[in-house]
């Protein structure tokens, strides 16, 4: 189990000055596919992969993903079908609730690079309240290494709460499901992904 975290570094400028107490941070695979059995968000296969149920939607609307539309980036976006626009004061609404629920969840962060080219790297903290969320991130994003991850400082952030479902008459969504990205304050938010209905299959080893 690798639990390694600068201890110096936290959400900052996303909203919470610490983290949330129930945080577990950079774990392994093994411990992430423990996590999972034990809340129940899947199960072993014949072959001792971790088989999971992907829930209602098996892919992301892009009627359900928004961009901030804030005066420092606003003239740089092609608003369109694509990308749909979604005004602050109710970003600031939806990022508001989300970190109540997130301080009161039990949640998993992970530290990770995106770009092979260091010279365009950029680093990004994910927080998931669902663990095996978590080790897709671990096999999704460019792993730090040891060392590295002792002086970590995350550039980006996005915060994925499947349970954390959207109003829309609040939050000026669509509906309940959402991803929303503001580009001034590096965050991505996402939510409203029930994980009940069985549906398309992943499995993780």
């Amino acid at each position: 189990m690798i639990t390694t975290k600068n201890p110096t570094s936290t959400l900052g400028v996303n909203g919470l000055s610490t983290y949330p107490k129930n945080a577990l941070h950079n774990l392994c695979a093994s411990s992430l596919v423990e996590e999972a059995l034990l809340n129940k968000e899947g199960k072993l296969s014949s072959s001792g992969a971790l088989m999971v149920n992907t829930g209602t939607y098996t892919g992301r609307s892009p009627k359900d993903r928004f961009i901030v539309k804030e005066p420092k980036t606003k003239d740089h976006i092609w608003w369109g079908n694509i990308n749909l626009p979604l005004e602050e004061s109710f970003f600031a609404l939806l990022h508001r609730d989300m970190l109540e629920e997130l301080s009161s969840s039990k949640i998993y962060s992970r530290d990770a690079f995106v770009g092979a080219d260091r010279r365009y790297r950029k680093s990004l903290r994910v927080f998931t309240s669902l663990a095996w969320h978590n080790l897709f991130c671990l096999n999704m994003f460019l792993r730090p290494e040891v060392d590295e991850l002792a002086h970590f400082s995350p550039e980006y952030t996005i915060i994925c709460l499947p349970e954390f479902e959207a109003d829309p008459r609040r939050h000026g969504t669509r509906g309940k499901n959402f991803t929303v990205i503001n580009l001034e304050k590096k965050l991505v938010l996402i939510g409203g992904l029930p994980m009940l209905a069985r549906s398309r299959r992943r499995c993780f080893r």
